[in-house]
């Protein structure tokens, strides 16, 4: 049986209720452009960027008391849920962008039954772990064929320098460490903003295998591996 976790907790277990059907399992589609040219036969197409993805999940329960009171905790504790995986796949979770809770049906006494709608970003994302880099050079391959931006905590004192790729990315006046998180365009320590400190473009890996430098005043770098897939 199919069971959910929301940012890793289970709600099946928690409030005692059953998934009624296997969900659909969203796959990521493009969104296209098409352009018509004056003069020119067919049309041009584009590639606009991956969709937001749709899943929908019903539940049921029956309890012989409480069964309202039950929907108001279910209510309260899906508030600003960030993550969902499904127990017959740990290793791929989804991001939540949208939630919404359509009302309960309750026709029969202690028996309820309810619709989760979420809308998330278009891929299921695998996180594979974090390499750590002292000096040199390495390589770390990516599986999917999905580029993916990358988290790295760069730990040093003074003027840093990270090549991932043809990227070189120079961070000046490193105190300690400081965070470049490529997932969401920012450099950062503490959540104070250190965009004034770097050059270079925030990291991203390829499909296939990307290469990593490290040097400067670098004593060592932490990359968090999270592949995107389809």
């Amino acid at each position: 049986m199919i069971e959910v976790l929301f940012d890793n907790q289970n709600i099946n277990s928690r409030f005692d209720i059953f998934l009624a059907e296997r969900p659909v399992i969203p796959s990521a589609e493009m969104a296209y452009e098409t352009i018509t040219v004056p003069g020119r036969d067919g049309a041009l197409t584009r590639e606009i960027g991956y969709k937001t993805k749709p899943i929908s999940l019903r539940f049921n329960y029956i309890h012989k008391e409480n069964v309202k009171k039950t929907f108001r905790d279910i209510t309260n504790w899906l508030t600003n849920k960030k993550t969902i995986r499904l127990t017959d796949d740990l290793i791929g979770y989804r991001v939540i962008t949208q939630l919404n809770i359509k009302d309960a049906t309750n026709d029969l006494k202690g028996y309820a039954d309810f619709v989760i709608n979420l809308e998330t970003e278009p891929f299921w994302y695998e996180n594979a772990g974090v390499e750590t880099i002292t000096s040199g050079t390495t390589t770390i391959a990516n599986p999917s064929v999905i580029e993916t931006g990358v988290v790295m905590t760069v730990y040093g004192t003074g003027t840093c320098r990270v090549r991932v790729n043809d990227n070189q990315m120079v961070f000046m006046d490193v105190q300690d460490f400081v965070i470049v998180d490529g997932l969401r365009g920012i450099a950062h320590k503490h959540d104070a903003s250190q965009d004034n400190k770097m050059s270079g473009r925030y990291p991203v890996f390829l499909p296939g295998n990307n290469e990593i430098e490290v040097g400067g005043a670098i004593t060592r770098v932490e990359i968090e591996k999270r592949w995107s897939w389809r």
